[in-house]
């Protein structure tokens, strides 16, 4: 059946030849196929019958040049935009393609003659003012650098911490400068947020006219933030952590390349120290915790606390622990029977007259770690268990600590010292799934149980810190706002009344 003149057949519809090279010997669409063509396809036209009238020739010109496509005819091209915050980022900016300044095996590229030139005489010589260069260093490392969100806040909080203002700049946009014969340089000092102030009555930032109360130190901050400040940031997640040391250290990077301050470089290299061993000694903390106290610990509490005090599973939370007493009785006598300084101090004492007389709260610092060895790993293996079983019995080794204080901003009076019973040096029995997590020099705060025949043993762990922990006094500055003098009287013993009258007249007017 031909189609009637002036109406526009599907591609392949009818059974008569096509225009613009479309197949023919197509089947005919069915009563339900409603297909309208679109201006991108190329539409096929049908050959009018030789009957048809003039008018209808007509009609299907018309449809045929609405519906007229041209393949060779080029398609117009949309203009883009030009983008020039890459200009003002300065002669030194980081191009898009060259990506964020973060990645693996970054570094910076090379500088032209001019560049190097006017970093070693104007902005970084030795005679300039070292605040002023490392203002200076700042604003130009984040041009460098395209930071996200989760970085800026991580670098905004170490610098911070440093005292250095990090906070926005309110009601101080670009529109608002006067930018008029200004050069890059200049436009990037006037909407830098990284501010080190000079004569500010706000006390939580570097003062240069105060050596006395600041010290520049490097790797003493970058060791006081992955000590405190970090895990207020991240808590336990270490992809956070780990950011947050990839920041500073191509932070730290950047330093030692431009030579900003070459008579701090050894305290930046140590700075650089502690970034790249931040994630590994807070992993370990994290493990640490973990597997502590460790059957030795939980057996003697089972054998000599007499139940008084319950020791908690690590794997279960909510279930109080209890180690049998046979249980408890075999890892001791394993360990009695290896350690040769613990057999001294139990030899010809019976198991059931030893107590714990008290238990003292104690800050250490790891002094030495007793791996056991081949033959006492052997002894340990060899012990069976109640069903008989060997290879159940964890080996134990011996930690060697020293008492100290751990500064952590809160008051501890005029006591000073270790607590009662605690000696210049204490030896330990513990798990070596324990102490295989733990380095020399790590911080622990433990609660030590003393018995009556002068042995000791840790029967929890409170707190477990990296070996470069430093807590700074700025931490104690976090949220402190300076006072602002008020004459309104305050109310007292002899005047309670005095402010509440106002504050009443205050609260009706909301």
């Amino acid at each position: 059946m031909s189609p009637t003149a002036g109406e526009v057949v599907p591609t392949g519809a009818t059974d008569h030849g096509t225009v613009l090279g479309h197949a023919t010997n197509a089947q005919p669409p069915t009563n339900g196929d409603k297909t309208k063509p679109r201006v991108d396809e190329t539409v096929a036209h049908p050959i009018p019958n030789e009957g048809e009238s003039s008018k209808d020739k007509g009609k299907l010109q018309t449809m045929n040049e609405r519906f007229q496509f041209d393949p060779d005819e080029p398609k117009p091209k949309k203009k883009r935009k030009k983008n020039n915050n890459f200009m003002k980022r300065g002669p030194t900016a980081l191009l898009k393609n060259r990506g964020t300044g973060f990645e693996d095996f970054f570094c910076d590229p090379p500088m032209t003659p001019e560049e190097a030139e006017e970093e070693k005489n104007d902005i970084y010589p030795p005679h300039r003012d070292f605040v002023d260069r490392l203002e200076e260093c700042l604003q130009r490392y984040r041009g460098r650098r395209r930071m996200d969100s989760s970085r800026t806040v991580l670098f905004d909080k170490y610098l911070a911490l440093g005292g250095i203002d990090t906070s926005p700049r309110m009601f101080q946009g670009v529109k608002s400068l006067d930018v008029n014969g200004a050069t890059n340089s200049d436009i990037r000092d006037m909407t830098a947020g990284d501010v080190i102030h000079r004569g500010s009555a706000n006390s939580r930032y570097y003062h240069p006219s105060e050596p006395e109360k600041w010290d520049v130190d490097f790797s003493g901050v970058v060791a006081g933030y992955f000590s405190e400040r970090i895990f207020k940031l991240a808590g336990t997640d270490l992809a956070v952590i780990k950011t947050a040391a990839d920041v500073v250290e191509n932070f730290l990077n950047y330093v030692l390349h431009h030579d900003v301050c070459p008579e701090y470089a050894d305290d930046v290299h140590k700075a650089k120290a502690i970034c790249q061993e931040s994630v590994e000694q807070i992993t370990r903390c994290f493990r640490v915790t973990w597997e502590a106290p460790g059957d030795f610990s939980i057996a003697c509490a089972a054998l000599f606390d007499h139940g008084k005090r319950k020791v908690f599973d690590p794997d279960a939370t909510s279930v109080q622990y209890n180690m049998p007493v046979e249980q408890a009785q075999r890892v001791f006598y394993a360990s009695v029977a290896v350690h040769n300084f613990l057999f001294q101090k139990l030899r010809g004492t019976p198991l059931g007259s030893i107590e714990v007389v008290d238990e003292v709260k104690q800050a250490f610092e790891v002094v030495e770690i007793g791996e056991p060895d081949e033959k006492q790993t052997q002894a340990y293996l060899g012990v069976k268990n109640a069903k008989g079983e060997t290879g159940k019995i964890e080996p134990c080794g011996k930690l060697t600590l020293q008492p100290i204080d751990i500064e952590d901003g809160y008051d501890k009076g005029s006591v000073s010292g270790p607590a009662p019973g605690i000696g210049e040096k204490e030896e330990f029995v513990m798990d070596w799934a324990v102490l295989q997590h733990m380095t020399v020099g790590m911080k622990l705060r433990l609660v030590i149980c003393i018995l009556n025949i002068d042995f000791k043993f840790i029967k929890a762990f409170t707190d477990v810190r990296p070996r470069y922990y430093t807590f700074l006094p700025q931490e104690l500055m976090l949220n402190y706002k300076e006072p602002v003098p008020n004459e309104r009287e305050a109310p007292s013993v002899a005047h309670p009344d005095v402010g509440v009258e106002d504050n009443a007249d205050a609260k009706m007017d909301e």
